[in-house]
């Protein structure tokens, strides 16, 4: 592996390839317990002053390495950096949240929450507020605080509209018309998706909606959702249709 590595680095004429494939290999190295490969990571960092990026996942990583061995200032200096320097929102959003990560686990949950909602107050980019929000929608639900729903919900407006997030936004939701309003916008981008039609049907039946409930199930299950015809004949049972 290390010959391959050497080859590798020498054969890259980009400067920033070279940054990267050091970067790689360093973290590979760590997590087979090379602890010098710590301090090689902030040495990445300081040669990547041109590529800002480079810097901050160098940065990131050595925050990871730090933290997981106990020093936790170090990681946290770490982290701030990295997020100061990152451009890539992306980039940045995986930064806060891994920094939220350790905050909770060193400090508790309500210290990362608040160190995660100045983040949120201060930066612009959407999908850092995106990652804020859904990290701080977990601490939330850890703390029983009934803001989580209201987190992950606020989170879909900063997101990339995943439908995967929507439903787990309406499957977990407390609110029936949450639930309805997301699955409703789901049918929309996929109308043919059987298994959203089904569970429309399970809301408008607990919503007391027994009429709206049958026709999501009829339909569902005349395209192939299997659930949806247990669901339909318990609901018939239930109101004596046997």
């Amino acid at each position: 592996a290390a010959r391959l590595y050497s080859q590798t680095v020498e054969s890259q004429v980009s400067a920033s390839n070279r940054l990267s494939i050091r970067l790689n290999y360093a973290f590979w190295r760590i997590s087979f317990g090379v602890e010098e490969e710590v301090d090689q990571l902030r040495t990445i960092a300081s040669e990547a002053s041109d590529y800002p990026d480079i810097k901050a996942e160098a940065l990131r990583l050595h925050a990871i390495a730090t933290g997981k061995r106990g020093k936790t200032e170090d990681a946290m200096k770490s982290y701030s950096e990295a997020l100061n320097t990152a451009i890539s929102p992306k980039l940045r959003a995986n930064i806060a949240r891994n920094q939220a990560q350790l905050i909770s686990q060193t400090r508790g949950p309500d210290a990362a929450i608040q160190n995660l909602l100045n983040i949120f107050q201060t930066t612009p980019d959407g999908p850092v507020r995106h990652a804020t929000l859904q990290s701080l929608s977990e601490l939330y639900k850890q703390t029983n605080n009934p803001l989580a729903e209201t987190a992950r919900e606020v989170a879909l407006a900063y997101g990339t509209g995943d439908s995967n997030e929507m439903f787990q936004v309406a499957y977990s939701s407390d609110s029936r018309l949450v639930e309805l309003y997301y699955y409703r916008e789901m049918l929309g981008r996929d109308p043919d998706n059987q298994t959203v039609h089904n569970n429309i049907g399970v809301t408008y039946e607990n919503l007391g909606l027994q009429f709206k409930s049958v026709r999501e199930y009829r339909h569902a299950q005349e395209n192939g959702e299997t659930l949806s015809a247990a669901n339909l004949s318990l609901l018939m049972i239930e109101k004596g249709f046997e």
